[in-house]
């Protein structure tokens, strides 16, 4: 292959491409890499260097014509990703698309993904073996007549001033009965 001269500041040494940025633990590291990618402008060729990183399992990529601010760029992304400031990098694409998924849909609702799963395990865990759809289901078909009756259990045992008794279930007991 044929050298193509460049406009711009040529590297001080030959660096091998694509640069590798990698922060954080292990498990846990947030990789940004700079790719070495020329523009030619009218018919003129010029530096200039990508920085691909993922976000919430998106691609990203910025353009940058100095490779110091590509080098400075990547650096504080990779900071960044491993603070956890953009998305959690030890998860594969497919866990992050799901992420910001389910966040997109609990937005509506004000909820935040950690009290939504709390909140569906207590569930569960009460439900044992039956959905929460199907808790969810039964009692917005019969929730409301069981509130109703509780509130009417609740009227019915109220003593009557009037007669000196107690109502329940609509039949009046003497004092005197109740106690026995």
């Amino acid at each position: 292959m044929k050298a193509v001269p460049t406009v711009g500041n040529p590297p001080a040494k030959r660096e091998k491409f694509p640069i590798i940025v990698e922060r954080g633990p292990a498990g846990l590291k947030a990789t940004v890499k700079i790719y070495r990618d020329p523009v030619k402008i009218k018919g003129v060729n010029y530096d200039s260097y990508l920085v691909a990183y993922y976000d919430l399992g998106k691609r990203c990529r910025e353009r940058f014509s100095d490779l110091k601010k590509a080098l400075g760029f990547a650096e504080e992304k990779a900071t960044q990703l491993t603070a956890g400031e953009i998305a959690a990098v030890s998860l594969t694409s497919r866990d992050q698309h799901i992420y910001g998924a389910s966040l997109e849909k609990l937005r509506p609702f004000g909820v935040s993904l950690e009290d939504a799963v709390m909140e569906y395990t207590q569930a569960r865990k009460i439900l044992e073996k039956n959905s929460l759809h199907e808790a969810a289901s039964f009692f917005h078909r019969h929730g409301r007549k069981w509130e109703q009756m509780r509130l009417c259990l609740i009227l019915k045992s109220i003593p009557c001033r009037k007669h000196g008794c107690t109502k329940l279930l609509g039949k009046p007991f003497s004092r005197a009965r109740q106690s026995h």
